[in-house]
C-alpha cells in the first residue's frame, strides 16, 4: 500500500494583505506629480512644484472625487474605483473622459499612482495633449 502525505503550510510573513477600495477611503492630496511625455522622455512637467494641485476623496461605495488645479485651470469629477491586485481603474461618470487605469502602492499613509496611458499638453498652452506617463505620490489627510 502506498502513503500519500500532502503538507500545506503559510507563513503569515510572506502574504501581502489584499489591498481593496475600503482601504482607500478619505482624502487624499498630492505630494508630488510628474509626467513625463510618452514620446520624449526629456520632456516632463512637475505639476505640484509648478503650482498645480490635485486632490480626491474616495467614498466607501467605491466613489471617486478629484480636482485638479494650476493656474487659472480648474475642474472637478466624479468616477467608480475598482481594484484588481495592484491595479486601480477609475471610470468616470463623464463617458467623454475616458477611464484611467493605474497602478498602485499604498504604503499606510502614502499612495503612489502610476499611469502609463494619461495625457497631457506639455505646453500647458491648450494645445493638444500627448500620450504621458504620470507618477504621482499622494498622502492622506
Amino acid at each position: 500500500a502506498a502513503l500519500l502525505s500532502i503538507s500545506t503550510g503559510c507563513d503569515k510573513d510572506d502574504v501581502s494583505p489584499t489591498i481593496t477600495m475600503k482601504d482607500m477611503v478619505g482624502s487624499w492630496t498630492a505630494t508630488s506629480m510628474i509626467l513625463t511625455n510618452n514620446a520624449d522622455s526629456e520632456e516632463s512637467f512637475a505639476f505640484i512644484e509648478n503650482g498645480g494641485e490635485i486632490r480626491f476623496t474616495v467614498l466607501d461605495n467605491g466613489g471617486i472625487r478629484t480636482w485638479i488645479n494650476l493656474g487659472t485651470f480648474s475642474d472637478e469629477w466624479d468616477a467608480q474605483g475598482t481594484i484588481s491586485g495592484s491595479t486601480l481603474t477609475s471610470v468616470p461618470v463623464e463617458e467623454t473622459r475616458g477611464v484611467s487605469v493605474f497602478a498602485f502602492e499604498l504604503d499606510g499613509e502614502i499612495l503612489e499612482l502610476t499611469n502609463v496611458s494619461d495625457k497631457f499638453d506639455f505646453t500647458l498652452m491648450g494645445e493638444t495633449e500627448v500620450a504621458a506617463t504620470s507618477v504621482g505620490t499622494f498622502e492622506r489627510q
